[in-house]
């Protein structure tokens, strides 16, 4: 599982660098165990987003990098427009707003 304290880059670089540490004493990973062992690594809030890459995935193998690729783009989008608490929290005052402005 994910240290709290880390980021999710460096979270998926030492995901890598442990696969590139196996390499170096004749050890590989399957692309397939890495990708297994990253989205089982993600946290909770995390879940939503799995489980819709299991829905849409294609017959097609992921691959480790473009997982990532993924991974960073769904934690920036988090990022920008917040988890669904703050999207309610937006919606209040959006509302409140437009109720305050309907006031004149």
């Amino acid at each position: 599982m994910m240290d709290e304290r880390m980021s999710l880059q460096e979270h998926l670089n030492k995901i890598k660098n442990i696969r590139d540490q196996l390499e170096a004493i004749g050890r590989t990973m399957e692309e397939e165990d890495m990708v297994v062992i990253t989205l089982k690594s993600l946290p909770e809030p995390y879940d939503h987003f799995i489980e819709t890459l299991k829905i849409t995935s294609t017959n097609v193998d992921l691959k480790f990098p473009d997982l990532c690729t993924k991974i960073l783009q769904q934690d920036r989008w988090k990022q920008q427009f917040g988890s669904g608490a703050s999207s309610a929290s937006s919606e209040n005052v959006f509302a409140a707003k437009y109720q305050s402005s309907q006031s004149f």
